[in-house]
């Protein structure tokens, strides 16, 4: 076993922007408190970060000495064109295909999203053998999992299987054989064609099939902490994949757009601010913090309630499953304002759900006043709010409606503690007419979970609404009539 206190330092890597600088020194910090070994922390950046690195630099000096920190500023022209497909992402995501240029003194590197927690001595993930291979990873549960989606996702990219398609979250890199086969190249290559995964499509095609699938401790989405961890065991995981501490992997990942600096229910955010807190003092801790806090405070359902209640028209954009869900929420309140449909796809114009028709966006603009504008689309709803504006739509008559219970990674990525407050989401969209009280309203919803025999035709209905399989069939088994592990699909 090589002796890291008296060698070079392992070298670790994430590519961040200016809003992600905090971030990354969270996870610096878990990676310290967890390990003795030496470490060189570099931050590959278009941006000016140098002021911030330097403060959060000395705070963590306060703590540790087996470090260092550096920035590495990016040529951002060495990756024109790259497209960013999914928004929660920045191009910061792309610098990564760079490291193996910019890191020419070392052979091999960690690198890590600004989103993981770290619990185990990352010296172990450092010492993978890499073998023949270019990159150690964790294979990516949600590519690999059999969806229509997924198999065109693999024809699109040209992959001709997803067995080792790894989440590029974390990575341990093989450097010198990357620039040996002068693999940046075929980074450059790909980066002009379609990668629905920017980044991550670009190394998995052109690493296939020279890469290592490690275990899944070192990279488990929050996801699927705890309880969660059943909605795995389908996938193609080998059984000893699942021979780890399920509510403390050796690196949690907070994927997606649920992060624990934006949300303090989600998996993993307790943890995250008592790393984060010696941070305290610094503008980004407190710009987060408050951010967090402002969440907690402002129930954006009944914000929209209470406009919809000052206004004479409400028009839902999106003539869509979850328009419809809007409008029935909205006629819940049984509110005095009309209330119309609109929609780009003119196949619907003259239809109408319980009532409440649609009509020309045009017309709309043109003829009613005071005016509420509701837009329900779950993906284009950029498209149509610019759509709005451009049309002389001021924009404080616009409200985004999102619908978090359609969304089964927004259920998982709850904390249990979450549940009264799930109830109470449901609460406010549920029976306002039948219980004007909202406690009512919440015991009644209770009762219904809890006792589903007794309320079948309520429980199924609440159960398909609000999807009850992904959040409460975890925490409430004896509803399956299977406790055992076969019916979440443990692998033998």
């Amino acid at each position: 076993m090589k002796d890291y206190t008296t060698e070079q330092r392992i070298p670790v890597v994430w590519g961040v922007d200016k809003n992600y600088v905090l971030q990354a020194f969270v996870v610096m910090r878990s990676i310290l408190l967890n390990s003795q070994a030496r470490y060189q922390f570099i931050l590959l950046t278009i941006d000016s970060i140098d002021e911030e690195v330097e403060k959060l630099t000395v705070i963590l000096k306060g703590e540790y000495n087996n470090f260092e920190v550096s920035v590495m500023d990016i040529d951002s022209a060495r990756l024109e064109g790259a497209v960013i497909h999914n928004k929660h992402l920045s191009m910061a995501t792309y610098f990564r295909l760079l490291i193996v240029e910019m890191l020419r003194e070392y052979d091999k590197c960690i690198y890590l999203d600004c989103d993981v927690i770290v619990h185990g001595d990352l010296k172990e993930l450092y010492e993978i053998e890499l073998e023949d291979n270019y990159l150690a990873g964790v294979k990516d549960c949600h590519i690999i999992e059999d969806t229509p989606y997924e198999i065109d996702h693999q024809c699109s990219i040209g992959l001709p299987t997803r067995d080792r398609y790894i989440n590029a979250g974390v990575l341990v890199m093989g450097l010198r054989k990357m620039r040996q086969d002068e693999i940046i190249f075929r980074f450059m290559e790909q980066l002009k064609r379609e990668n629905r995964y920017e980044d991550q499509d670009i190394l998995n095609v052109c690493c296939y099939p020279f890469i290592k699938t490690i275990p899944l401790k070192y990279n488990l989405f929050h996801f699927y902490l705890g309880e969660g961890i059943k909605c795995l065991y389908s996938l193609s995981y080998d059984k000893q994949d699942f021979a780890f501490d399920h509510e403390a992997p050796y690196i949690l990942h907070m994927g997606g757009i649920y992060k624990a600096w934006v949300d303090f229910d989600v998996k993993g955010a307790c943890e995250w601010w008592e790393i984060a807190k010696v941070f305290s003092a610094s503008e980004s801790y407190q710009f987060y913090w408050q951010k967090c806090e402002n969440n907690c405070m402002h129930d954006k359902l009944l914000y929209m309630i209470s406009r919809a209640k000052e206004s004479k028209c409400i028009v839902i954009w999106g003539y869509s499953k979850n328009g419809k869900r809007l409008c029935d929420i909205l006629l819940e309140y049984q509110l005095e304002g009309e209330i119309f449909f609109v929609d780009n796809n003119e196949v619907f114009l003259g239809q109408n759900y319980r009532g409440k028709p649609v009509i020309e966006f045009s017309y709309a603009n043109r003829e009613l006043t005071d005016v509420l504008w509701i837009v329900s689309c779950q993906i284009s709803h950029g498209e149509v709010i610019r759509q709005l504006i451009d049309n002389g739509v001021n924009e404080k008559n616009i409200i985004r409606y999102e619908e978090p219970y359609m969304d089964y990674l927004y259920l998982l990525s709850r904390y249990e503690s979450a549940y009264d407050n799930m109830v109470a989401g449901i609460a406010r969209r549920e029976y306002v007419c039948r219980f004007p009280d909202i406690n009512m309203r919440e015991k009644y919803i209770k009762d219904i979970m809890n006792n589903p025999l007794q309320h079948d035709k309520e429980y199924t209905y609440l159960a398909e609404k609000y999807n009850f399989s992904y959040w409460f069939e975890l925490w409430h088994k004896e509803r399956a009539g299977n406790e055992d592990n076969s019916y979440y699909g443990m692998p033998k």
